[in-house]
């Protein structure tokens, strides 16, 4: 494999003093050598920018008043990267060895691709050791109908070629959300283009008590897939069955959730929009709203070990 193409790294960083060592070391220790390494310090009040001012003095840092945006640090970072390729993990994760390499393969296997992705594996809470795809079944190729409905591409580990960035955009920083920066871009790149899975390529997703994943609620969860939704309703004039039947269930969900907090008026609110996208769902004809080339969404064995 080639070796002259620079990857980009990108680290959103807020009060990760605890974790920021071992996430950048497993970068660092990749097989694939070249490589460079931008931390967004998203307005930390720990030891975090002297730890990486201490030990890492050769890593770019980016330091930016507190935004509690990943999207909007993310960005800051996109904005510095100058590598053909841009990657993300979060300063509390950390990689395998090979990871960029098989990334990279992924390209190699499919050079129509613009996105190739791994897989993820937890590191402590209740799923402890399991993998994500054993609950979402990853596709490759033109994947855009699977994605609306679950979004089995996490954050990390991921490539992106950086030149369909100009074209898709970065990070909707005016979406408003916790979870789903990162759905509604593989949604804009998947629209057009095709992705291709490397299960070779894991990464490991830290659970402690104090992540993101304990912070937010059923109910955000819920509302933050749904405006992705409905920015893809609205961007691409999507009329497809698989987005009005994800809307459903989601307003469903919603539905049921605010009952249970008294809060009825949404409650109400919430399953008429439920019945109408489940009427829209039934009526809806199925189209073909991507590409004329666009071949089968193959689902993949993450153990196949390609």
């Amino acid at each position: 494999m080639s070796t002259d193409f620079l990857v980009s790294i990108i680290i959103p960083a807020y009060n990760a003093h605890k974790t920021i060592a071992a996430c950048i070391d497993s970068v660092r220790s990749q097989t694939y050598k070249n490589i460079e390494i931008i931390v967004v310090d998203d307005g930390s009040t720990d030891n975090t920018a002297q730890l990486l001012k201490t030990s890492y003095p050769d890593i770019q840092c980016i330091s930016i008043p507190h935004s509690g945006s990943p999207g909007y640090a993310r960005n800051r970072g996109i904005e510095r990267a100058t590598g053909l390729y841009i990657g993300f993990i979060d300063a509390d994760d950390y990689w395998d060895t090979a990871v960029i390499d098989e990334l990279l393969k992924g390209f190699e296997k499919n050079p129509n691709a613009m996105l190739s992705y791994g897989t993820l594996n937890y590191d402590g809470g209740a799923h402890d050791g399991e993998n994500v795809h054993t609950f979402r079944t990853p596709y490759e190729g033109y994947v855009f109908t699977k994605l609306l409905r679950k979004n089995f591409i996490q954050m990390h580990p991921v490539l992106i070629k950086r030149s369909i960035l100009q074209i898709t955009g970065s990070f909707d920083e005016s979406l408003n959300v916790d979870i789903a920066e990162d759905y509604d871009l593989w949604l804009r790149i998947a629209y057009r283009y095709q992705v291709v899975f490397c299960p070779a390529a894991r990464g490991f997703y830290r659970i402690a008590e104090n992540s993101q994943f304990h912070k937010i609620t059923l109910i955000k969860r819920n509302q933050d897939i749904l405006k992705v939704m409905l920015k893809m309703k609205r961007m691409f004039r999507v009329r497809h069955p698989e987005l009005y039947k994800r809307m459903a269930v989601l307003y469903e969900t919603l539905g049921r959730h605010y009952l249970a907090n008294q809060q009825f008026f949404s409650s109400l609110f919430s399953y008429l929009l439920c019945v109408w996208y489940g009427i829209a769902f039934l009526t809806t004809q199925s189209q073909n709203i991507e590409p004329s080339k666009n071949t089968q969404d193959n689902p993949i064995n993450p153990s196949d070990g390609r």
